[in-house]
């Protein structure tokens, strides 16, 4: 889907912005590609939310790849902003793309975060 997006002219897209803040605030996480996300990417998620996505910017659609766990400290106001579609893959290949990296366990696979956010979304209603 964010392959989609990011071929429409209008649209700016984000792939996993908030992803090194998550791994700064879990650093017993073991990923194969750390370094990699903490070099690229901006670590302070309060800083990622407000000058890379709630930032202006001259395309009028913003499509943000995130997954919900890593969500994890950051307020309420990015919920509060724009219109928020869930994705939700099937287990299996879920499980499968992550048994290719890391050991597939709930916390890992995001579903119990994912409701955490369509609770508090519906929540806001």
């Amino acid at each position: 889907m964010m392959r989609s997006f990011a071929q429409r002219s209008d649209t700016y897209v984000l792939d996993e912005p908030l992803y090194a803040h998550f791994l700064r605030l879990n650093p017993s996480l073991h990923r194969p590609y750390r370094n990699l996300v903490m070099e690229s990417q901006d670590s302070d998620g309060d800083a990622v939310v407000r000058n890379t996505i709630l930032c202006p910017r001259d395309r009028p659609v913003l499509y943000v790849k995130h997954m919900a766990k890593h969500r994890q400290g950051i307020g309420r106001e990015l919920l509060l902003q724009g219109r928020h579609v869930l994705l939700v893959r099937s287990p299996e290949a879920v499980i499968r793309s992550f048994s290719e990296v890391l050991e597939p366990t709930l916390h890992e696979t995001c579903y119990t975060s994912l409701l955490e956010l369509y609770s508090e979304l519906r929540s806001l209603g």
